[in-house]
């Protein structure tokens, strides 16, 4: 029995908490499995959220570039995802906004492929 292809990438949202370490593993596994790519997103918002324990490797000098910030955590992620699996695809973005809108518009796009 084969495993019908998806029309656009696995998706998973990620931060600098355990749970995201285990979140990735499970995106490039099951993206292996189903000969996509992996999509890592990371919701930020404002430099106030910039003092929660996510984030507490990073200068005080660079928290008031939010962007900045979760732009230096997204490449860390995907430098990691690579480690993990150099054969599986990954790509990452750092969006502002709440994680759950967030998460919501980029799974739409990724099920109509243009994730």
């Amino acid at each position: 029995m084969s495993i019908p292809r998806r029309p656009g990438p696995v998706l998973v949202g990620v931060n600098d908490e355990p749970s995201s370490d285990l979140a990735l593993h499970w995106a490039i596994s099951d993206a292996r499995t189903l000969g996509v790519a992996v999509r890592v997103i990371n919701a930020f918002s404002g430099a106030a959220s910039m003092r929660k324990p996510m984030y507490r490797d990073i200068p005080d000098g660079d928290l008031q570039e939010p962007n900045h910030v979760a732009e230096q955590l997204i490449a860390r992620i995907i430098d990691q995802a690579r480690e993990i699996d150099p054969e599986v695809v990954v790509d990452g973005e750092t969006i502002e906004g709440g994680r759950s809108r967030v998460l919501a518009q980029e799974a739409s796009f990724a099920e109509k492929g243009r994730g």
